[in-house]
């Protein structure tokens, strides 16, 4: 009997509470059993973590030791973090970076591989890198007549073309209402345009993060190799390497 029971809990229909009514609708939702639960289930849950937080702060010794005592000092008003001398061989740390740095100029020459293939694949033409391609004439006269259009034998709507270029007799060969893309496939396309430009732009600025990490890395691996004395001469930032001058010293 009880497994009928379960068996039409499972079908019959879940009561509906009832709504706002029109003449108390300024005060706002109603609020169900449901959302009522949500809500005290949450609460409950916050104050469980902060009687937990406040049993931790009550038992806490103020004298206990911790690493932070003893790694920490305060520079211009803001806590710094230094590692313990002596704990990590200096020559280990060299190799561990060295790796780093190579595994970091990996990554980056693969990201500009792939963004190289993205701008062939595109097309792209950067500005200042555009291909150029000069014809030369006898007077001046020719110069002040020159037609492009006539010159390289195409529509003059694709001079801007780089690529791909057809030309006049080609043109009078092709039917062109049957060469009309489809609308669909030519919105398609420029979707797939539009996410491969994305994709390039993500890749390039992807490059040029790696580009500064393995910068950093070279610092890193200076400082630690370099013994004289140094100035910093430029602060690290997000997207650049601090830069330091050392004191030059006379070869014996």
């Amino acid at each position: 009997m009880s497994s009928f029971k379960n068996a039409m809990k499972s079908v019959q229909k879940s009561h509906k509470e009832r709504s706002q009514p029109s003449f108390r609708s300024d005060l706002g939702h109603l609020e169900k059993k449901r959302d009522y639960k949500v809500r005290a289930n949450d609460r409950a849950k916050k104050e469980k973590a902060l009687k937990k937080l406040r049993l931790k702060a009550a038992e806490r010794n103020p004298n206990e030791f911790t690493r932070k005592m003893i790694v920490t000092k305060l520079k211009d008003g803001v806590h710094q973090c230094r590692e313990l001398k002596g704990v990590t061989d200096p020559d280990q740390i060299k190799l561990i970076q060295s790796q780093d740095k190579r595994y970091v100029e990996y990554r980056r020459v693969l990201e500009a591989k792939k963004a190289q293939r993205l701008k062939d694949n595109l097309h792209l033409i950067q500005d200042g890198q555009r291909a150029t391609h000069t014809f030369f004439v006898d007077n001046k006269k020719e110069a002040r007549e020159f037609n492009l259009a006539e010159r390289l034998n195409t529509h003059p709507a694709l001079l801007d073309r780089a690529y791909n270029r057809l030309t006049n007799e080609q043109l009078s060969e092709m039917d062109l209402a049957s060469t009309m893309p489809d609308p669909r496939l030519l919105a398609e396309a420029m979707v797939a345009k539009e996410e491969a430009y994305k994709e390039l732009g993500r890749r390039e600025r992807r490059e040029k993060q790696l580009q500064v990490a393995r910068e950093k890395l070279e610092v890193k691996n200076h400082l630690m190799e370099k013994k004289a004395k140094k100035v910093l001469v430029k602060k690290e930032t997000k997207n650049r390497a601090a830069v330091y001058k050392w004191e030059s010293r006379r070869k014996r």
